[in-house]
């Protein structure tokens, strides 16, 4: 009996571990928007800082896998398994980015955030995981208050539309291939740096192909470019992937509905944003459905837990 209470303590620490790097990693993520805006005025473009930030990246991780004497060494099907979430990762950037150049933002981010609906879907379908009632209302309420969040429009180009919803089906494909794969035991490090590899490429090749690698980066865009780097590519990441791995993919997903409502509230202290009652209703509705999957997490369910990743 005591061992048993001794591992279900151990899964609630790991849950509560789990929770609040996915929340950590939305609010990284949710800053995204004012250091992008902060590197474009420095001479950057959507495009080139996907890439410049993923290449900067890299040799800071490198530095970390030497410095903890992690063995760079990947078996094949880890090579296959990278490749095809680093592209989910990769080709869900490219998508949103090229929305945004026929939709409004809010219209993109409404379409964009319904990823956790398809995660959940997915976890039911593909993992075998179980939502409860409780689950289910806050994917409900968290959607409807993205929805407010983003603000009123007309819907604009068709093409925007596909690109946007495309962006949170890839989305949700990445989440769900993370937690399915077996990527989630790898070292969190580890993962990253090769993630960020295919990223690079990816975002190479795109940017390559569309002539938007092309810039003249001020000292203060190379500053900000950096930045995201260390705050967006690894730090967010992997605080997400922790995320994944000890509370599952379905909670990951509904975690991160905290980005948004990072950007609203940052955009309001340091962007002079309006907060609209009907943003701020919005903002209110996706978290009350964080705290309702908070409350409908069992702690008994050890499905998302995996106990020997180590940073």
């Amino acid at each position: 009996m005591g061992g048993i209470a001794l591992k279900r303590r151990h899964a609630a620490h790991l849950r509560i571990a789990g929770m609040g790097s996915a929340m950590l990693s939305a609010v990284i993520f949710g800053a995204n928007p004012m250091i992008a805006k902060a590197a474009y005025m420095g001479g950057s473009n959507d495009i080139a800082l996907v890439f410049s930030s993923t290449l900067a990246a890299l040799p800071i991780l490198t530095a970390f896998m030497l410095l903890f004497k992690i063995p760079f060494a990947l078996s094949k099907h880890q090579i296959r398994h990278i490749l095809l979430t680093g592209f989910l990762g990769g080709v869900t950037t490219m998508l949103l980015f090229s929305a945004y150049n026929f939709v409004a933002t809010g219209i993109a981010t409404t379409l964009h955030f319904t990823y956790p609906a398809f995660v959940g879907l997915g976890s039911v379908i593909l993992l075998g995981r179980k939502m409860n009632r409780m689950k289910v209302g806050a994917l409900v309420m968290s959607l409807a208050g993205i929805s407010l969040a983003a603000g009123s429009g007309s819907m604009g180009d068709m093409r925007g539309i596909v690109l946007a919803l495309a962006s949170g089906i890839t989305y949700a494909a990445y989440i769900l291939y993370l937690d399915k794969s077996g990527l989630k035991q790898m070292n969190f490090i580890k993962l990253c740096l090769y993630l960020s590899i295919v990223k690079t490429v990816i975002a190479g090749v795109y940017g390559l192909m569309a002539g938007r690698l092309t810039v003249r980066l001020s000292p203060y865009g190379f500053w900000m470019t950096i930045l995201m780097g260390i705050l967006a590519v690894i730090l967010a990441v992997i605080l997400f992937q922790i995320g994944v791995c000890y509370t599952g993919a379905a909670n990951a997903a509904v975690y991160s509905l905290l980005e948004p409502v990072t950007s609203l509230l940052l955009g309001f202290l340091f962007m002079n944003e309006q907060i609209t009652m009907a943003k701020g209703i919005g903002c209110l509705f996706i978290l009350s459905g964080i705290f309702l999957t908070i409350k409908g997490d069992k702690i008994s369910d050890l499905g998302g837990i995996h106990y020997e990743n180590r940073l």
